[in-house]
């Protein structure tokens, strides 16, 4: 099995909840992790010394060979981010909100289809039992229209 090698940009709240995730992810290789905060690059090389750190992302494209990257950074940077790796022909995991527009998410989904690279999007619970029942129920048309 190919390991796909993984870049993580953002350390934060839900930066720290996906480096948890992908470490658990056997296709995974997590090689380099970005954030501008030191002491939480400082964290993450405690629990994954093999990981490559760096403080911005040129710097991790000019000097990391990654596969694939994970957008968890403030939202005002998702749709800039996101595009710069669309642009590099790597697929892309972006939190959510993916843009603050809606012509900045178009041009991301467009990009993604004409290049045909993954884009994906951050969606919390979704596939969270109770929403899914949920879904069921509203399907079965037993609430109504």
């Amino acid at each position: 099995m190919k390991q796909t090698r993984m870049a993580l940009i953002g350390l934060g709240g839900w930066g720290s909840n996906i480096l948890n995730a992908l470490e658990r992810l056997d296709e995974v290789t997590l090689v380099a992790v970005c954030d501008q905060n030191a002491a939480r690059l400082d964290a993450a090389l405690r629990r994954n010394p093999h990981i490559t750190p760096f403080e911005t992302v040129d710097a991790l494209i000019s000097e990391c060979e990654v596969d694939a990257a994970v957008v968890a950074t403030p939202s005002s940077t998702h749709a800039k981010l996101a595009r710069t790796f669309l642009d590099l022909d790597m697929p892309v995991f972006v939190e959510k909100p993916m843009a603050l527009s809606v012509s900045d998410a178009e041009e991301l989904v467009d990009i993604s289809r004409a290049k045909r690279i993954p884009l994906m999007v951050g969606h919390l619970l979704i596939y969270h039992p109770a929403v899914e029942l949920t879904k069921t129920i509203i399907d079965s048309g037993e609430l109504g229209d």
